[in-house]
């Protein structure tokens, strides 16, 4: 999985996770410098908060995303954000097209 492009990490997460991290990103709630924490005391977000729109660190922890993160593609993005791998806007970006892909994937089947 660590060699996996950010495209097909995306893949693997629930389309509602991406709408809300661009959500997230739009209003500004992304760190622009990753750090250790789930949400700063500004109420900045990292990767994973801002994926299941979390308020507060506890937010993440209950959520849905905890109890999958360890060993998954969550994982992997989190930890290239906080590395500085990945940045949160190369991540918003993706996460758009993921968006158009699986727009277009719902129309196709729309249609057939």
């Amino acid at each position: 999985m660590y060699d996996l492009p950010v495209t097909e990490l995306i893949a693997r997460l629930p389309t509602h996770w991406v709408r809300t991290y661009v959500r997230m990103f739009e209003s500004g709630r992304v760190q622009s410098r990753p750090q250790a924490r789930f949400v700063n005391a500004h109420g900045e977000c990292c990767l994973v908060a801002a994926l299941v729109g979390a308020a507060t660190a506890g937010d993440v922890v209950r959520s849905s995303a905890w109890e999958q993160f360890r060993g998954t593609a969550l994982e992997e993005l989190s930890r290239r954000f906080e590395s500085r791998r990945l940045a949160g806007q190369e991540f918003y970006e993706e996460c758009l097209l993921a968006l158009a892909v699986r727009r277009g994937a719902r129309m196709e089947v729309a249609i057939a």
